[in-house]
């Protein structure tokens, strides 16, 4: 149990400075003779889409998109979530993830309180997908609904914003665990 809960903690941080991090000065590990390719913004979106027949995302140029249940969760996604094949808890706590996400993205800037709620929400939403998946999968998972969720120009520079203002931010773990 003990192990687990080491295996959570480690998680939700690894996850947590994923979400967090900015960028900075490259200092790749990658020798010089690897080969790396690189993709443009737009491929990869377009790539993104045409991986998987039952995701068709929103790309309008609104940071919410449309949510016509009003679930915080855009119509896209709740359509991509539900033809996994993933538990109702797992599908439950990957909307965690996406409305949390898509809450940081249009926190007021100047609002100190605000933003920490938005990095405490998502901090649980984190969470949730570790307590529901495997520690194997859980961050494949996390990273899933970025790339969902962050897919457009707007709403990518509206994540960097929140990203630069919490910057440097001490979150704390959540003591308990809580899923919508």
């Amino acid at each position: 149990m003990k192990q687990k809960t080491v295996a959570l903690a480690l998680g939700i941080l690894a996850s947590t400075f994923i979400f967090t991090a900015c960028g900075g000065g490259s200092t790749s590990s990658t020798p010089a003779s690897t080969p790396v390719a690189t993709i443009s913004v737009a491929a990869a979106l377009t790539k993104l889409d045409s991986t998987d027949g039952n995701l068709a995302l929103d790309r309008t140029t609104s940071i919410l998109g449309t949510d016509a249940n009003s679930n915080g969760v855009r119509d896209d996604i709740d359509r991509y979530i539900e033809a996994k094949n993933d538990t109702a808890p797992q599908k439950q706590s990957m909307r965690m993830v996406s409305k949390s996400m898509t809450a940081a993205m249009v926190s007021t800037p100047t609002d100190e309180m605000a933003l920490r709620n938005a990095a405490d929400t998502l901090n649980m939403a984190v969470a949730c997908i570790w307590k529901n998946y495997p520690a194997d999968i859980a961050d494949k998972m996390v990273l899933e609904m970025r790339k969902v969720t962050i897919n457009t120009k707007a709403r990518y520079d509206a994540y960097m914003r929140y990203s630069a203002l919490v910057a440097g931010t001490v979150i704390k773990l959540p003591k308990e665990v809580v899923c919508e």
